[in-house]
């Protein structure tokens, strides 16, 4: 079974249920407002 974050080669991509514009989309919008961004994965 596929966690639907991951695609079909276990790619970790974007919740776009909670990110519906993708994470670029939230990465530029925290930059543009002076912010960084740091995504971080526990497996």
């Amino acid at each position: 079974m596929v966690n639907s974050t991951h695609d079909a080669n276990r790619y970790l991509g974007a919740a776009l249920k909670h990110f519906t514009s993708g994470i670029k989309a939230l990465a530029d919008y925290a930059h543009a407002r002076g912010f960084k961004l740091n995504i971080y994965v526990g497996c």
